[in-house]
């Protein structure tokens, strides 16, 4: 996590989400794009008063996930060319030799010369680029022949491979790997029910097709995980501390929610705001997906789990750094009963949360 951003930083402040715009807000991106939401933790005596959970799913929600070589190297080399190295130190699994050396530094430059100030979410050849290489077999090394990959990019993957292969690889295999497993026994314990709370709340079912999830050591972004809905894709760094542990399964659902699942809330903020314009509220909604989606994590923990849990925005003091504080109290009034009595309705609970937003923006 960054300690602070840049407002214009890759254009993430204007991100909208319409029928143009295919790609969503990672996890981490509220540090761009919204405002600050504030920590309310949750009162242990009044979560066990709350309502029966909704009824199961009509389907579960399947996450097909992937430990891919060329999607890792890609990821790899791109984050290495935002960080100005090659080869981070704890990352090496033993000494590489002169020409793989050589070859992962040309590799990095080519990345930050032809990506810098380019985002992996938002921008156009990214993406594609993102899209070839999620038709290779996970197990596939080479990147030349592969349809969609430049052959200029092509090239420097594959004269990168040999030394991430040998040296980097073997650890990053192992972390995707120990995360597909903490987050599928998470999934097959707490998902259901975590899934019955968000397609209640944000009245919207998930994709009922098998979400591809790709694990990477990094995503080449500060802002971490990251989704796009055509295709429907994420992209997970297992490397981060803050993604282990319970907040593997908070950050599995808040990335399967930015596929679809908010269009209904997003669509009700945006008509709110046209008749009760307030400042500095268009990306509200993704305030309210963290808030809805950690608290229907650390819900269904207590209550089916019998543990407590700090969402990753409060753990991260994300909304306060993205300096949205003066929407907590709408939030509160307006949002929560919502999410844990069914009332009002969805759309009455948005406007009323629109309308007790300040009418002026708050000093920095």
């Amino acid at each position: 996590m960054p300690e602070r951003f840049a407002d214009d930083d890759a254009g993430l402040t204007r991100a909208v989400w319409s029928s143009g715009h295919k790609r969503r807000l990672g996890a981490g991106l509220l540090w761009a794009a919204l405002a600050t939401l504030g920590s309310w933790p949750l009162n242990p005596a009044a979560a066990a008063t709350l309502p029966p959970a909704a009824a199961p799913p009509a389907q579960r929600l399947r996450f097909e996930y992937h430990s891919s070589f060329l999607m890792n190297l890609h990821h790899f080399l791109l984050d290495a060319s935002r960080r100005r190295e090659a080869l981070p130190p704890e990352q090496a699994a033993c000494t590489l030799e002169e020409g793989e050396h050589t070859a992962l530094n040309q590799a990095r430059d080519f990345y930050a010369g032809q990506f810098e100030r380019r985002h992996p979410l938002f921008d156009e050849g990214l993406s594609a680029i993102k899209q070839a290489l999620r038709q290779a077999d996970d197990g596939r090394v080479r990147a030349q022949g592969l349809e969609g990959v430049p052959e200029p990019l092509a090239q420097q993957l594959d004269a990168a491979a040999p030394g991430y292969r040998r040296c980097i690889w073997p650890a990053h295999e192992a972390s995707n790997r120990r995360w597909i497993e903490q987050a599928q026994a998470l999934d097959a314990r707490f998902g259901a029910a975590v899934q019955a709370r968000l397609e209640r709340q944000l009245t919207q079912t998930f994709t009922r097709q098998p979400l591809r999830t790709d694990l990477v050591w990094a995503t080449g972004s500060r802002e971490g995980a990251y989704s796009s809905d055509e295709p429907e894709h994420v992209v997970m760094p297992s490397g981060r501390s803050d993604y282990q542990g319970d907040a593997a399964l908070e950050m599995l659902y808040h990335e399967a929610s930015h596929v679809g699942v908010m269009r209904p809330l997003f669509l009700s903020m945006a008509e709110a705001l046209k008749t009760t314009p307030r400042p500095n509220a268009q990306q509200l909604w993704h305030a309210l997906q963290f808030y809805t989606v950690g608290l229907a994590v650390q819900e269904v923990l207590r209550q089916d789990g019998g543990r407590e849990y700090t969402s990753y925005a409060e753990r991260a003091d994300l909304y306060r750094l993205a300096r949205w504080q003066h929407a907590l109290p709408a939030i509160q009034a307006h949002w929560l009963p919502w999410l844990r009595e069914g009332r009002p309705a969805f759309a009455d609970a948005v406007e009323a949360l629109v309308r007790a937003l300040p009418q002026q923006a708050p000093a920095d």
